[in-house]
C-alpha cells in the first residue's frame, strides 16, 4: 500500500532514528521521547498533542506512514 512503512513503528518505544523514518524531526523527537519518559506511554492519538511539534497534521502523517501506539497483532490465515 502506498504511503506505508515497511515495519509498524510504535511511539512508546520508537527511537529517534526510528521516528527520522516517520518524517519526525529531531527537536519534536526528542519532546516526545521525554514526554513520554516523564507521563509514561500514549494511550490514544490525542495524547500526542500534549507534545511539543506534534500538531494533528503531523499525527496524522506519521499514522499514515506506519506509525502506531501499541503492539500490532498479526493475525494469521489457516484456510479453514
Amino acid at each position: 500500500m502506498a504511503g506505508k512503512a515497511a515495519r509498524n513503528i510504535n511511539l512508546n518505544t520508537a527511537t529517534l532514528n526510528e521516528m527520522k523514518g516517520l518524517g519526525i524531526n529531531p527537536e519534536a523527537a526528542q519532546a516526545l521521547i521525554n514526554f513520554r519518559e516523564a507521563n509514561g506511554p500514549f494511550e490514544s492519538w490525542e495524547d500526542l498533542k500534549a507534545v511539543a511539534g506534534f500538531t494533528p497534521d503531523l499525527i496524522d502523517g506519521v499514522r499514515k506512514k506506519g506509525a502506531v501506539l501499541g503492539e500490532v497483532l498479526e493475525i494469521e490465515s489457516h484456510g479453514d
